[in-house]
């Protein structure tokens, strides 16, 4: 599995603006019918605290990626858990990673 190329994606959560982008390719899971993947998002890119969020999607047919929709509400979700479970994005340091689980 290769890195995607660097494509920002702008998503505004609770009136703050994020970027997120893919980390990797997706991986397939068929014993348990599940394409996982990661993001990485960020309020302000390479200044601010990164959060690293794992995804896993149950999709029927492995044979395709869920949709930019799909992706869009999990990592506004993820954003929103992991701010709850203590990230915050406008501090620095090491990457915060948060796991959403078992995704429809």
């Amino acid at each position: 599995m290769g890195r995607l190329p660097a494509v920002a994606h702008r998503l505004s959560v609770d009136g703050a603006e994020y970027s997120w982008e893919y980390r990797h390719q997706w991986f397939v899971q068929r014993e348990k019918s599940l394409r996982t993947t990661s993001v990485s998002v960020t309020l302000d890119p390479g200044r601010c605290r990164e959060l690293i969020l794992d995804l896993s999607f149950t999709v029927p047919g492995l044979e395709r990626n869920p949709t930019d929709a799909q992706i869009a509400a999990v990592v506004r979700d993820g954003i929103r858990g992991a701010l709850e479970a203590g990230w915050d994005p406008e501090s620095r340091g090491r990457a915060f990673r948060y796991e959403l689980d078992g995704t429809d």
